[in-house]
């Protein structure tokens, strides 16, 4: 009796050329990519305590330019410079010591900055604004010093959000209003994750589930 074994090549099928053998395969499968070793320009501060990213920024700056700040639950810190020289820097000089009343342990970071997802925004938020004492108008007037308005959404919470024709505006907005006082209430102003395409994105998914709810009525007749 005789027996034959095939075996198919993990890497694709053997054209007509005589197999080299299986360490032949195994050396051709392509080498996995190494693992990353961090975001090379930002460090982890352990043991931050409960100072705040302004504290941290202040801190750390004298490493380096640094682009963004994080603190998490108020146990940790992420600081990322503009260089991997400020975060080794960051560590050289920090590791090990005392910062704003703290004993900190810096290493470098493992990941990346998290995108800011205001970053762009020409939307802001505004609360608290109570529509019963205070007319739409008077909000506009106020918030239009900071460029043009496209559109106007206020809410039953006493919140609105107002959307201008750009970014620049918005920050504008921010900057100059928020904290100050609207019919005896001081306004709390910041960026928004909203934008016109965002609603009009909600607002068509809505009308497709209204479709689909009326469709599957008229299917079974029942509601």
């Amino acid at each position: 009796f005789f027996f034959f074994f095939f075996f198919q090549a993990e890497d694709g099928i053997r054209d007509a050329q005589e197999s080299r053998g299986l360490g032949d395969v195994y050396k051709r499968q392509p080498k996995k990519a190494a693992a990353p070793q961090g975001a090379g320009n930002g460090v982890y501060v352990a043991k931050w305590g409960s100072e705040n990213a302004e504290a941290a920024k202040a801190a750390f700056s004298v490493c380096g330019a640094i682009t963004s700040v994080q603190i998490r639950r108020n146990k940790f810190a992420l600081v990322f410079f503009e260089t991997a020289a400020g975060a080794k820097k960051a560590i050289d000089t920090f590791n090990g010591k005392t910062v704003c009343g703290s004993t900190v342990t810096v290493t470098p970071a493992k990941t990346s900055p998290k995108k800011d997802a205001h970053e762009g925004t020409s939307v802001v938020f505004v609360g608290p604004y109570f529509a019963e004492s205070t007319p739409r108008k008077v909000l506009i007037d106020l918030f239009k010093s900071a460029g043009k308005i496209q559109k106007v959404r206020t809410y039953a919470n006493h919140t609105a959000f107002i959307y201008y024709d750009n970014a620049a505006s918005a920050s504008k907005a921010v900057k100059d209003i928020n904290g100050k006082e609207l019919n005896q209430k001081t306004l709390t102003v910041k960026p928004s994750v909203r934008s016109a395409a965002t609603d009009k994105a909600k607002r068509a998914h809505a009308l497709t589930m209204i479709q689909v709810t009326n469709w599957k009525v008229a299917q079974t007749g029942h509601k």
